[in-house]
């Protein structure tokens, strides 16, 4: 199954070269996400991966204006190109209120149905699942109603053993053993080992932004394979900070590594900073498997091999 996560926007509140406001598309089977969308993400859409009238759903984590400034534009844009295919939208209550204010006060019309789902800051919640991947919610601890999201594809099918696979083999029997069930074949029973190799892993991904460190969300992110996780600060400059309701890579590291993931990706960094070497350091203390996210980064999963494989898109 194909998994991949373009960043589009990898900045904190005020924008900077290469540093935009958050926004990622993720690619699941032929089904493409939207998670935030910043003020320019319709511009780096096309730059970076033009399925603007592809995206099914979008999921808003919180209402803070990097975060969501965008998707007025973007809603706006896909109406011009003629949008027909029904568009689902997850977020904060208050969100479809400033969407009905601002198709109430301007000429927009809208070409296609748009189902709004408010999201809670409370609990795991599933939200949204078909038959190829779902994706949950779950709360952030940033001061206001936040929430994180996590993608878990499908289980992968068992892998069939095709030079013992005999040519005449029912497809019915087929099905079985890729289910990993065992079968009744030629007047016995055959193991489903003894036809089938174990499923490919599945892949999963994790988006936790903004948020101050919390341990509480272990529970909602553990095994991940990649965590995308915000990490505004360094941890040195946390103390006068305090009530600033986000992380450093410090923390975002500790994350990581007591949520057994298998790699993380450090974002959000705050325009104070004007490189990124630092940040990578101190997380990497903790958790080695660490990178910063950069925009035109595309993350693709290899169920075979099990990892994340990274592609950089032309800029």
């Amino acid at each position: 199954m194909s998994f991949s996560v373009t960043f589009l926007g990898v900045g904190s509140a005020i924008p900077k070269h290469k540093r935009n406001h958050t926004a990622q598309l993720l690619s699941i089977e032929g089904h493409h996400l939207l998670i935030d969308c910043g003020e320019g993400t319709q511009s780096r859409l096309w730059q970076y991966a033009p399925k603007i009238l592809q995206i099914e759903a979008i999921f808003i984590s919180h209402l803070h204006g990097d975060h969501f400034l965008g998707i007025f534009g973007l809603l706006d844009t896909m109406q011009m190109l003629g949008r027909e295919q029904t568009l689902h939208v997850f977020g904060p209550a208050s969100l479809f209120v400033l969407l009905e204010a601002f198709a109430a006060t301007t000429d927009y019309s809208r070409s296609f149905e748009l189902i709004v789902h408010p999201t809670q800051d409370t609990h795991l919640e599933v939200i949204y699942e078909t038959s190829h991947f779902k994706v949950s919610s779950f709360p952030l601890n940033h001061g206001v109603p936040c929430t994180g999201f996590r993608v878990d594809a499908a289980p992968n099918k068992h892998r069939l053993k095709k030079d013992l696979i005999p040519i005449d083999m029912p497809i019915s029997e087929r099905i079985a053993l890729k289910e990993g069930q065992d079968i009744f074949y030629n007047n016995q029973f055959w193991l489903n080992s003894a036809w089938a190799d174990l499923p490919y892993p599945s892949a999963s991904y994790a988006f936790c932004s903004d948020t101050c460190y919390d341990e509480s969300i272990l529970a909602w992110i553990s095994d991940v394979k990649l965590l995308y996780h915000e990490a505004t600060f360094l941890h040195a400059d946390l103390p006068p900070l305090i009530n600033v309701n986000h992380s450093s890579a410090a923390e975002a590291a500790t994350i990581a590594q007591k949520a057994r993931a298998q790699r993380l990706l450090i974002g959000h960094l705050s325009g104070r900073y004007n490189r990124e070497e630092a940040h990578l350091k101190e997380a990497r203390v903790i958790f080695a498997e660490t990178y910063v996210a950069r925009e035109g980064q595309v993350y693709v999963f290899s169920p075979k091999d099990n990892a994340w494989d990274l592609k950089m898109l032309d800029l």
